[in-house]
């Protein structure tokens, strides 16, 4: 059988990990705005002056952070064969699926919602 290409080198997708990163550190800081607000608390200081400490904050997460991701993809297991890939199939397989808002056994048949697609 084909092997699957290969996954992407660390190099290449650092720039979708910082995205993805002040994605998080700016909805983080999003919220705690809001939960301020909604909560009506008056904090010797703005919750928006976190804005301003953004880059700060995101710089020390990519320290921890890319260093991290780094340690642990040279320690994961990739299966490279056909036969390693079927194992790990195998094992991490179909599970149940959500039949009408539960939990349904193999033989639910049409009525399963797969993944948001009606089949």
């Amino acid at each position: 059988m084909n092997n699957p290409p290969s996954a992407p080198s660390f190099w290449r997708t650092i720039p979708a990990l910082v995205l993805g990163t002040a994605g998080g550190v700016f909805l983080l800081i999003a919220l705690r705005v809001q939960y301020y607000d909604v909560m009506g608390w008056q904090p010797n200081m703005a919750p928006q002056i976190a804005y301003f400490f953004s880059p700060i904050v995101l710089a020390i997460v990519l320290v921890v952070a890319l260093p991290l991701e780094a340690v642990l993809r040279r320690l994961s297991y990739k299966p490279r064969t056909f036969l390693q890939q079927l194992a790990v199939g195998i094992d991490r397989g179909p599970g149940p699926a959500i039949a009408d808002g539960r939990i349904a056994a193999p033989r639910a048949g049409r009525r399963v919602l797969l993944f948001g697609v009606n089949e």
